[in-house]
């Protein structure tokens, strides 16, 4: 499992969507494309999202292609926020545990 970090940069709509709206979105561009996105976690802010893809990839090449790919498939579908530009999207680095 590797983790992306994915953000958005957009001009805010007349009405702000749901964290739970972009996660939905992600989810069913997924079921359309392969299938890898097993969570999404998301939180929204004045002018930009920002989520956390967790992707059964086998690299982190891989994992960030597959994250580019789900959302040109948002773009392509017409909804308010495929026009919202992909800022920035690399792998998370996770700590190791503390002993």
């Amino acid at each position: 499992m590797i983790l992306v970090s994915a953000v958005w940069i957009f001009t805010p709509p007349p009405r702000p969507p749901a964290e739970d709206e972009l996660r939905s979105l992600l989810l069913r561009q997924d079921q359309r494309c392969s299938g890898r996105l097993e969570h999404v976690r998301v939180h929204l802010a004045r002018g930009s999202a920002r989520a956390v893809l967790f992707l059964r990839a086998g690299d982190e090449a891989s994992a960030r292609s597959y994250a580019h790919t789900l959302w040109a498939g948002v773009q392509h579908c017409g909804h308010p926020m495929s026009a919202w530009n992909m800022a920035d999207c690399s792998p998370l680095r996770l700590a190791p545990p503390r002993t």
